[in-house]
């Protein structure tokens, strides 16, 4: 397994995970954490027959939410919810994460269908109990910080 240029010795130094025929899934190596990169080079596979087709590889960095399209939303779920974030790129899920309270912590309610273009994640809100959260995206990196200021959402009954 190669990340980066071929010829770079240190670019075969990957821990694979599991092999089968069709299937390689492998441990990559340290990137970025907090910006979105593009390794130079991509990734490839090389055994015996020689190299495969090089394909683009990147590290996803932390999302900053810049914006939310609302900020309530009835507790059925399904609203269409637009978050415009800086790094959003990579973006695998939306956690919607309560505020702890005196007798409980934080809890987190995970919308993972998301669909992801440019700067902007589109995602429908879950079903859940009328109550205020923080939307936070997530990357492989990390999730977003909560900034209450604009990324608070408020589940209200109908």
């Amino acid at each position: 397994m190669n990340f980066g240029p071929v010829s770079a010795t240190q670019s075969e130094q990957v821990k694979i995970t599991y092999l089968s025929n069709t299937e390689v899934k492998i441990a990559p190596p340290d990137g970025p954490r907090l910006e979105p990169s593009v390794l130079r080079g991509g990734v490839s596979i090389q055994s015996g027959g020689g190299v495969s087709n090089v394909e683009r590889f990147g590290y996803a960095g932390v999302p900053n939410v810049i914006s939310l399209s609302s900020h309530e939303g009835p507790t059925s779920g399904g609203a269409l919810l637009r978050v415009t974030a800086a790094k959003a790129l990579g973006t695998i899920s939306v956690d919607f994460v309560t505020l702890p309270g005196p007798h409980h912590g934080a809890q987190i309610i995970r919308a993972t269908k998301v669909r992801e273009l440019g700067d902007v994640v589109t995602l429908r809100t879950p079903r859940t109990s009328a109550r205020a959260v923080n939307v936070e995206l997530c990357t492989a990196a990390g999730c977003s910080r909560p900034v209450p200021s604009k990324d608070t959402y408020v589940f209200r009954k109908p």
